[in-house]
């Protein structure tokens, strides 16, 4: 029989997003937790007001499970910075774990201490507490199957203490196993309702990733690089506006900000817009299917042509476009004349087992267009002008490629330029606005 808590094989590839999405599950869960735990608390207080009266450190005592509380409610409320200076799903989750911890020890000693002042009723009470907190922990911890334990185990072990050690409890050792067992149900309760949740977030995990790829070829599609951008873009330019900045400890900074790469120079994008040459001819000569195993080809030599931080889309059809990370001002075209190469370099197989020649054209241009006003040109408009530059060495003839990069009076008109290269791409050439390198490397 499986483990419950492992992935299948086949579900490994989503390991590191279903713990990321469990803690972040937890850290939204906790604000609605700990609002909820809030009358229990209170109901605690009432069952062992005579006890405060009796011994004021439970007062303290009752101040710090509140202080616990409130530490659990800031750190859900700044989930989003912690996750950006812990990156470690492993990490954030211990730092999760912190709060519900601390809580349930706090419990757990006002219990102890509160156990010579209270009679058998108060001591009923409490046990019924005891049950009602591992009932709601259920809903607020059961991302976290770890906190929760970490939560109860103190506060059961001293509720069954107080139980059956107490004073004028005849029946205390009855009692206690009696509630033992509730707070086993609850645990098994609660380990189910985490395996539910699994489910359901990996369930969610597989359904995103099949919107976010293309089932073809399996690269990524137009939507995923839609959404990967908006994080992307702003970290592109956070480390530009630091570099440009007057800060003493910018290299520092930048290699913060540049997590993969860890360079202290500010990070740019590299996109590489690729069409294949004459591939509708392999459809029309060999039907569909002949084109669809090209397609599957294409992608795996992009996979191995292209570095591992890059992404590779299908943009639809026979185009690809190929982003190329944690690079410099440099445009791509070294990666770009790779790509080339690597499409022509030999033929492409077809179920038939005939065997076709293909290549490719490629046009490519960097984000940030310019270095020193960023935020002018968007990563779509940067995009449309590798797709421009892409068209003209389409234009050129088959396997060229062509580049688009800033010249040095497009510094002072870079709002115009989409438009003017979009218009004439000789002309804005000519105006000096751009600069195109329409020649390929040779191997």
């Amino acid at each position: 029989m499986r483990n419950p808590f492992r992935l299948a094989p086949a579900d490994l590839g989503f390991k590191a997003g279903l713990r990321q999405a469990l803690v972040d599950e937890s850290y939204l869960r906790a604000r609605l937790g700990v609002l909820c735990f809030l009358p229990i608390l209170y109901a605690l207080y009432l069952v062992l007001e005579e006890a405060c009266r009796r011994r004021p450190d439970l007062y303290w005592a009752f101040g710090a499970v509140v202080a616990t509380l409130l530490l659990q409610l800031a750190t859900a409320f700044f989930a989003r910075w912690i996750n950006g200076q812990f990156p470690n799903p492993r990490l954030q989750q211990g730092i999760f774990a912190l709060s519900p911890t601390l809580t349930g020890l706090g419990l757990a000693l006002i219990c102890l201490w509160a156990a010579p002042f209270i009679g058998p009723s108060q001591r009923v009470l409490l046990a019924i507490l005891t049950l009602g907190t591992g009932a709601l922990a259920i809903l607020s911890l059961g991302p976290s199957l770890f906190t929760y334990l970490c939560f109860m185990t103190p506060i059961l072990a001293s509720v069954l203490l107080v139980l059956v050690k107490g004073p004028r409890m005849e029946q205390g050792r009855l009692f206690g196993s009696l509630i033992l067992a509730g707070q086993i149900v609850l645990i098994f309760v609660a380990a189910y309702v985490h395996i539910l949740l699994r489910k359901s977030v990996l369930l969610e995990l597989k359904l995103k990733e099949m919107i976010l790829r293309d089932s073809l070829t399996l690269l990524r599609n137009r939507r995923y690089l839609t959404e990967f951008m908006q994080e992307e873009t702003a970290s592109i330019l956070r480390s530009w506006s630091v570099a440009t900045g007057s800060a003493k400890d910018t290299a520092s900074i930048l290699k913060s900000l540049n997590t993969t790469a860890g360079s202290a120079e500010p990070r740019s994008l590299g996109f590489i817009m690729m069409d294949m040459d004459h591939f509708n001819s392999v459809n029309d000569t060999h039907g569909q299917e002949a084109g669809d195993a090209v397609l599957v080809q294409v992608a795996s030599r992009l996979k191995a042509t292209a570095r591992k931080p890059d992404l590779l889309i299908r943009w639809g059809g026979e185009k690809f476009v190929i982003v190329a990370r944690e690079t410099n001002r440099t445009p791509p075209f070294r990666l770009a004349e790779r790509l080339r190469q690597a499409m022509e370099a030999r033929e492409f197989s077809l179920p038939s087992g005939e065997r076709v020649h293909l290549t490719c054209c490629c046009g490519y241009s960097v984000y940030p267009f310019s270095g020193s006003q960023g935020d002018v040109l968007s990563w779509e408009q940067v995009l449309g002008m590798a797709d421009v530059a892409l068209a003209e060495a389409k234009e050129r003839g088959p396997n060229h490629m062509t580049g688009i990069s800033i010249d040095d009076k497009g510094k002072d008109r870079l709002k115009a330029i989409p438009l003017a290269v979009e218009q004439d791409l000789k002309q804005a050439e000519r105006d000096g606005l751009i600069r195109v390198t329409p020649t390929a490397l040779k191997p």
